[in-house]
């Protein structure tokens, strides 16, 4: 998805730039990355000219506005698509039936496994597809009354504790993107310096490796069942990536619009000194991405490979090798992707940025699974999960897409940067060029969004809404009635199949009884 988004990026927004040789803006002041912020890296570089001549003339404000729309939308697409297709496989696969340990034992076995890492590996996931089994037979026994009451007490009083966490947590990101630390604070002047310019990163950045542990440790006393206090883990911690991220991305947003109001035409906030709110923004972003790559790396490299060279080296058994955390590297990868959708507004190359690091990422973690890491304790069904966790990835694109659509609509564009410098509004790129239109255009979109043809439309949608439920309630039904009716055949075959044996037996018992009469006869 990022490989797509990042060559549509280039072809339709880029690639105008590049040609005409229009890669740097000399009215872009320097940034936090120097020379690079008055590339086409960021907004600001990128022109707000048409690029052409007679013959063809490309718009390239309206193709920067269209092109981050349309990949949003591309986005939204494959993930629905992903969740559909992953439905699918997981009903295609069915239940169990009866005797649901004895078939997965029989019929489990991947045949195509050769090596012996393999087979064991195998069997390791046969042995914990039947623990949660088990697991689950376990949890549907009935609770006493009272121990319902005390599971449900301490279940409100944790839940409360988290949101207690994450508020404070988006509070206190707020609260930091409106201090300003500087020398006069009692701090050296460098390193005032070094806060004014990243405190708010680094803030985020800490946030992401604190607030998480926090999370699972609640949720391991409010006593889930497995694979539900996975989901709520997973949940409750994209909440929390996704409101930090917003609270970060509004602090920004109010930092760095300060100076549209400011009369000297800068901001005074310590963010920079030049007013191109949108560059503030994609330089901020792009600090967390780098932040929180050199962490993840950190992190695994302390951590777990250190983990696991002091088990190697000093026989330190009873530590042992840590597990393979699927549900917190898919965290981690949900977090680093709310990180690019945020950004891509402001610096359309990171999506290419975030090819690179989830590329390294990955090998980095493939290399830490073989090397130092054992298959995960807790049993939960991956495939089972992968529709949940896709759902967790588009909530988080659509949360994502609230800020950036509210700065598109609400939010002046800067006045000496980007496409949209000579527009009251972004979205005016849009409305001027359709009313530039040919008169066949604009009668076809007026046509489009006359209300006695929309509201038809709206009432034909919904009423292939209501067909196509009627039509699924219906055939889930009729495989519901199949299947009761193939168990009660199976019970009944096997009925007959037990008192044919039966009866083979008893006549077999009566003739050795008659042959033995005769014999002593």
């Amino acid at each position: 998805m990022n490989a797509t988004v990042a060559l549509l990026m280039f072809c339709f927004v880029s690639l105008p730039q590049i040609v005409p040789q229009e890669v740097i803006s000399e009215d872009v002041e320097l940034g936090f990355f120097g020379e690079l912020s008055r590339t086409i890296f960021f907004f600001g570089a990128h022109s707000n000219s048409s690029w052409g001549d007679s013959s063809f003339v490309y718009e390239r404000p309206l193709a920067y506005l269209v092109t981050w729309c349309g990949v949003n939308v591309l986005s939204v697409l494959l993930i629905v698509v992903s969740m559909y297709m992953s439905y699918r496989r997981i009903k295609r696969a069915g239940d169990d039936g009866e005797g649901p340990y004895s078939s997965y034992s029989l019929i489990g076995w991947d045949h195509s496994v050769t090596s012996k890492e393999g087979g064991t590996m195998r069997s390791v996931a046969i042995s914990t597809h039947l623990k949660e089994m088990m697991r689950e037979e376990k949890a549907t026994r009935r609770r006493s009354v009272y121990e319902k009451l005390r599971l449900y007490c301490i279940r409100v009083l944790f839940n409360a504790v988290s949101l207690c966490v994450l508020g404070g947590s988006a509070g206190l990101i707020y609260y930091v993107a409106d201090l300003s630390i500087g020398p006069g604070a009692g701090v050296p002047e460098a390193f005032g310096d070094f806060l004014q310019k990243y405190q708010l990163t680094i803030l985020v950045s800490g946030l992401k490796v604190i607030i998480p542990p926090i999370l699972n440790v609640l949720l391991v006393l409010e006593r889930y069942h497995p694979r539900t206090q996975i989901k709520l883990q997973i949940a409750r911690t994209a909440v929390f990536y996704a409101a930090s991220l917003i609270v970060f991305l509004g602090s920004v947003f109010s930092v760095a619009s300060s100076c549209m109001d400011s009369p000297v035409n800068a901001t005074q906030t310590g963010m920079s000194d030049y007013c191109c709110w949108e560059n503030e923004v994609g330089e901020q972003l792009f600090q967390v991405v780098i932040l929180d790559f050199i962490i993840s790396l950190v992190f695994g490299l302390v951590f777990i490979a250190g983990r696991a060279l002091v088990v190697k080296f000093c026989n330190a058994t009873k530590l042992g090798y840590d597990d393979f955390d699927v549900p917190g590297l898919i965290l981690d990868l949900v977090y680093g992707q709310s990180l690019l959708w945020l950004g891509l507004y402001s610096a359309p190359f990171l999506s290419a940025v975030g090819v690179v690091k989830q590329t390294v990422l990955f090998y980095f973690h493939y290399g830490l699974a073989r090397a130092c890491c054992v298959p995960p304790r807790r049993v939960f069904r991956a495939s089972r999960s992968g529709t949940f966790f896709l759902f967790v990835l588009l909530v988080s694109l659509l949360a994502c897409l609230v800020p950036m659509t509210y700065s598109i609509l609400m939010i002046e564009p800067s006045e000496s940067c980007g496409p949209f410098r000579q527009e009251r509004w972004t979205y005016e790129v849009l409305t001027d060029r359709v009313g530039e239109a040919s008169s066949w255009v604009q009668d076809g979109l007026r046509y489009a969004s006359h209300p006695g043809l929309v509201v038809p439309l709206l009432l034909l949608l919904v009423l292939l809404v209501l067909y196509y439920r009627s039509k699924s309630s219906a055939h889930r039904q009729a495989a519901k009635d199949l299947r009761h009716h193939l168990q009660f055949e199976r019970k009944v075959e096997k009925r007959r199949v037990f008192a044919t044996a039966r009866l083979a037996h008893g006549i077999s018992q009566v003739g050795l009884v008659d042959a033995a009469g005769k014999n002593l006869a």
